[in-house]
């Protein structure tokens, strides 16, 4: 009965409507898979697109480099700039900088330093969860 009943609403849906379901059910997997394979970047990628200009500027970035000790450490220095950024964006950037790099290198760490003090300014902590430092220097806009 139930698939008398399916075969029936399946009849009635518009045409165009039928046929977009039916590609996007085929397309999905292939799509799906397609965006897992564009998104894994490796490590030289990441640091360049982390000293992309816009990047730099938009996240009060000075310097990201490998450190020469620990090739699994990535150290991104900051600026004034990322200061003054809402303690909400700066959270939001730390993980997105964080996910890129454990993305790319297994077991990678980030430390997020200030540029001219050396001090970290973000806690990565192990349940996940980011804590900002260094609060003292934060500048009103």
């Amino acid at each position: 009965m139930e698939s008398a009943t399916s075969a029936h609403r399946f009849r009635s849906m518009p045409r165009r409507k039928v046929l977009l379901w039916s590609c996007l059910t085929l397309l999905f997997p292939l799509l799906a898979g397609w965006t897992a394979v564009a998104h894994h970047l490796t490590r030289q990628q990441v640091i360049a697109l982390l000293n992309g200009a816009e990047v730099k500027r938009q996240g009060g970035i000075v310097e990201v480099a490998v450190d020469k000790s620990l090739d699994r450490l990535l150290v991104i220095r900051v600026g004034l700039r990322w200061y003054r950024l809402s303690e909400a964006d700066r959270k939001r950037l730390a993980s997105s900088w964080h996910s890129l790099w454990r993305n790319a290198v297994p077991h990678g760490s980030l430390a997020v330093v200030d540029s001219e003090t050396h001090d970290p300014v973000v806690n990565f902590q192990s349940s996940g969860r980011i804590t900002l430092l260094n609060r003292s220097k934060v500048v009103a806009d």
